[in-house]
């Protein structure tokens, strides 16, 4: 999989028609950070405990995204997940394209320890098609005996890093850098571990997101309307001061 930073025109930062990316220099831009030249939206409601809450439509893969858009000229947004079943051993090669920007990336997979078998670094940039002929040839080198574990790699501009783990912890877990920008502009992808029967059965009266301007407004304002309410107090006071002061200017 690949990670990069992007200058894609796209409508959350650079819309085509009132100020393109072509009109910007390099200093005054705000690049896009992806995974799989996808850039990662949150989903509105946790898929962990309201996965029917959430439409098919919020969640894609690397081959769906590419099917409607070319996501290597447009932008692509979407909360992008990779399957695995649980039991399985899951190898991941990140590759850091660098194509725009030499930054290395700290990637961090919430809910596992894993196994950091391999790196290297070919240049100052790559593609993961380069770094694909390579293991192909026999010529990424993985120590399988004895690698460190941890949770969070270092991957450099135009390297690649190797990690394995067990996927033995059902859920959804998150797969991102950890630098907070990047995050936020998109540099994330969710690893859903499992199908929903796999995972731990919802605890009762278990707290639910949802829209604070439908039934929850509504329950609020039915309190905060009722005569005698601390809320009606509040106001009641603010006016009386109101009144005074302007009494005594006047």
């Amino acid at each position: 999989m690949a990670v990069d930073i992007g200058s894609v025109n796209n409508d959350r930062y650079h819309i085509p028609v009132y100020y393109p990316l072509e009109r910007f220099g390099v200093d005054y831009r705000l690049e896009i950070a992806q995974m799989n030249e996808i850039s990662f939206l949150l989903p509105p409601s946790p898929p962990l405990t309201q996965y029917d809450d959430l439409s098919e439509n919020q969640f894609c893969t690397k081959e769906t995204a590419f099917r409607t858009k070319n996501c290597t000229a447009e932008y692509c947004e979407c909360t992008q997940i990779i399957e695995v079943d649980l039991g399985d051993v899951v190898e991941l090669i990140v590759v850091n394209e660098a194509s725009i920007i030499p930054l290395s990336h700290p990637i961090h997979l919430h809910g596992y320890h894993f196994r950091f078998i391999g790196k290297g670094k070919i240049g100052d940039t790559t593609t993961v098609e380069e770094v694909k002929a390579m293991d192909k040839a026999g010529n990424l080198t993985r120590k399988l005996h004895g690698a460190v574990r941890k949770d969070t790699f270092v991957v450099d501009d135009g390297g690649y890093a190797i990690i394995r783990f067990h996927a033995d912890n059902p859920g959804w877990w998150m797969f991102h850098c950890h630098l907070v920008t990047d995050f936020k502009l998109g540099m994330g992808v969710l690893i859903k571990v499992g199908e929903q029967s796999d995972l731990p059965e919802i605890p009762p009266n278990f707290p639910r997101c949802g829209s604070f301007n439908g039934q929850q407004r509504s329950e609020v304002d039915n309190i905060q309307n009722k005569p005698g309410s601390a809320s009606a107090a509040f106001i009641s006071i603010y006016v009386l001061l109101f009144l005074f002061i302007c009494i005594k200017v006047l």
